[in-house]
């Protein structure tokens, strides 16, 4: 399913249609509203690029194309301005204080952040063509480590989200049922997770710790769960931790609370060994 449109754009301010164009032809395609609003913020910044270095801040045209299947919302934005890749562009030192930090590359950065991929391209009719794609399937994975304890490394990749945050939860039943100890969530490759995430964590948790998660808690009176339990967190589970979440998905974390709760550690080995 696809929405096309072409734009006109005499200032700064015309950027807002087609912010407007990306977020009701995503909702009318079935799109992620979380999603959406994190490739509308990419493209954004790619758009002002256009217009201000592009194109000088003269009129242009630039035409977008918004895609979505198999769960994947694709956008792309092409115009006739000079060649320009901004996937070759290096990423500005975050880190560093702010009156020592080179000017410019921040918008560049914000493309890469809140995009799953950034493919650039020039076609055929000489424009440049941005392709800003964010979601798709989730999958997952069982390593069985070797040794006396048994722990087992659950691999989340792609998107987690409502549509699929029981199946984390199943698996993780399942594998503590068929006799494992204790479980590494690696979510390496895990490149966006919704709040019916943090309920997928919450659960893995509980079914970690030997007790079972009461049923009438679901929608928002889970959410009320975890809000309190992390108000009052004492200690870190033992039996559940997680292993190498991106960026994006350990701010989230870390915003929740849920880093109280969990230990979150970025090698595998240290990882494995902390158990015990």
């Amino acid at each position: 399913m696809t929405k096309r449109s072409q734009f006109k754009i005499e200032s700064l301010k015309n950027l807002v249609e087609i912010r407007n164009f990306i977020q009701t032809s995503a909702v009318k395609l079935g799109a992620d509203p979380e999603k959406t609003a994190d490739l509308i913020l990419a493209i954004n910044e790619a758009t002002t690029n256009i217009f201000i270095h592009g194109f000088k801040e003269q009129p242009c045209d630039i035409k977008i194309i918004v895609e979505f299947q198999d769960k994947q919302l694709t956008v792309s934005v092409l115009d006739d301005g000079p060649p320009f890749d901004p996937t070759q562009a290096e990423n500005p030192d975050t880190n560093a204080p702010l009156d020592q930090r080179q000017p410019g590359g921040l918008g560049i950065h914000m493309m890469r952040e809140y995009a799953d991929q950034l493919i650039y391209s020039r076609t055929t009719k000489e424009q440049n063509q941005l392709v800003f794609k964010i979601g798709g399937k989730m999958d997952i994975n069982v390593e069985n480590i070797a040794g006396e304890r048994a722990i087992s490394i659950l691999k989340l990749s792609g998107e987690l989200d409502a549509s699929c945050y029981q199946d984390a939860i199943d698996k993780a039943k399942e594998l503590k049922e068929s006799g494992v100890a204790s479980i590494l969530l690696d979510l390496s490759d895990l490149t966006f997770m919704a709040s019916s995430g943090l309920i997928s964590l919450y659960n893995i948790a509980y079914i970690m710790r030997g007790s079972s998660f009461p049923e009438n808690n679901v929608g928002w009176n889970v959410l009320h769960e975890i809000r309190d339990e992390l108000a009052n967190v004492s200690s870190q589970e033992k039996n559940f931790k997680i292993l190498s979440p991106q960026p994006r998905i350990m701010k989230t974390l870390q915003m929740t609370g849920f880093d109280k709760l969990i230990e979150i550690h970025t090698d595998r080995e240290e990882a494995l060994a902390s158990f015990g």
